[in-house]
């Protein structure tokens, strides 16, 4: 079995697993007072029904996504390039990319909204304008960051469509109007949780340099592992061969495809900066991670443009290539080869093998106050499990919609045997 796969829960995936154990509706009425939109923990309570609650059983879920994502992009390379052979190897990047590869064995909607985007892309590209608004329409109740994925596709649409909206009407509102009406149904919502986002949140104030940060996240995911320096040096080289088609190209594109795939990769990571800098910081790479195969696309096309027109540059192409492909294969066993999460699952277990009955857990930090909650309750073990915060406050952006009011306290109890979960998934014995 992968590492990576049956590690324990962190925080935000037991948060998805305590949400979607509960009814449709309550995850429903609970999202609202939440931060994110409900549709990823609606599948999931399906989903667990049918699998069960362990850490590959949930994570299976993401990775199914990400499974349908890379057959998504595929059948968008068919339509972007003639080249079979860079047809595969487009899809064999998105496949092993490593940000994407490390969130697809995430229980958390960023494989959903990754797959979603995509697949709106390739309706659009198939001039299925109706069908593309569903999909963006769940995309906006995958994720808040849906929505400029939606404007991009607006924004795209107007500028491709500029001289012709009056004959084009109606495919405009086959393509807006059901994206349109969830915004107006879920938006108050979106600018409820964004309000509590501005009151204060865990995000840092951006810099330009987030977008070098960016790309290297993208090209090496955020974990560390051996090879990922040089992963990043060689997607490095291989993105300044795709600029250097765009510099030097004089040809009007076959398609609008490719102007589409700028859209979505570059005006939501535009908005999402824009608003960081002007107003609170939000941006974040995993909230941004369906830009991921739309950037790999692009650069898939221009390199193969690059082999097209160009061809003295062939050669150094080839080698350049081979040699991330064969980098992205090492990153993929090393990825997937670690665990990244602290062992709360075994904490929570030897505890229990040692509590007696009248004893309680403690978190030693608040952060890991859900892990230990999902590990107990699945257990079976009736120990009560407390969030330690002095101030008696949770703040809201680490899931406080599922912390149990009675079980917050203030102060550590003096009269009763506490056990202590360690942040780096140890435990110990505070006092008898």
């Amino acid at each position: 079995m992968l590492p990576i796969l049956n590690q324990s829960f962190w925080r935000d995936e037991a948060f998805s697993v305590l949400l979607s154990q509960k009814s449709p509706l309550r995850i429903i009425a609970l999202t609202i007072k939440d931060q994110s939109p409900p549709l990823y923990l609606l599948i999931l309570h399906y989903w667990m029904l049918a699998f069960g609650q362990s850490e590959v059983a949930v994570r299976g879920l993401s990775f199914l996504f990400h499974i349908t994502l890379v057959i998504v992009v595929f059948f968008l390379a068919r339509k972007l390039v003639k080249s079979t052979t860079t047809q595969l190897l487009i899809t064999a990047a998105v496949l092993l990319n490593p940000f994407l590869l490390q969130y697809a064995f995430e229980a958390r909607p960023y494989s959903l909204l990754a797959l979603l985007t995509t697949l709106a892309v390739y309706l659009i590209a198939s001039r299925r304008h109706l069908l593309t608004g569903v999909v963006l329409s769940l995309g906006i109740l995958t994720h808040n960051f849906g929505l400029f994925n939606f404007m991009a596709v607006g924004i795209w649409w107007i500028a491709t469509n500029r001289k012709q909206l009056k004959t084009r009407l109606v495919q405009g509102v086959f393509l807006m109007a059901l994206p349109s009406i969830t915004v107006l149904s879920w938006g108050l919502v979106i600018w409820n949780q964004w309000e509590r986002v501005g009151s204060g949140f865990w995000i840092k104030q951006v810099t330009t340099s987030i977008f070098i940060d960016s790309f290297q996240k993208y090209s090496q995911g955020d974990i560390s592992y051996p090879s990922q320096h040089m992963m990043f040096l060689i997607s490095l080289i291989l993105l300044f061969f795709a600029f250097s088609y765009w510099v030097w190209k004089k040809d009007r594109e076959e398609t609008h495809i490719p102007a589409l795939l700028f859209a979505i990769a570059l005006i939501p990571i535009g908005i999402t900066y824009a608003v960081s800098a002007l107003f609170v910081p939000i941006y974040h790479e995993r909230y941004l991670i369906s830009t991921v195969p739309m950037l790999i696309l692009l650069i898939g096309y221009s390199l193969n443009q690059t082999l097209l027109f160009n061809p003295a540059r062939k050669i150094l192409l080839i080698v350049f290539v081979s040699a991330y492909f064969a980098i992205l294969v090492l990153s993929s066993g090393e990825i997937t080869g670690q665990t990244t999460k602290s062992s709360i699952n075994w904490a929570v277990g030897q505890i229990l093998l040692r509590a007696k009955p009248g004893d309680i857990i403690v978190p030693k930090n608040v952060l890991n106050y859900l892990e230990t909650k999902l590990y107990i309750e699945q257990s079976g073990k009736n120990i009560p499990v407390y969030a330690y915060a002095p101030n008696g406050k949770i703040p809201f952006y680490i899931g406080a919609i599922l912390f149990d009011k009675e079980h917050i306290i203030t102060s550590i109890p003096k009269n009763k045997k506490v056990w202590e979960v360690e942040p780096d998934g140890g435990y110990k014995l505070l006092h008898p």
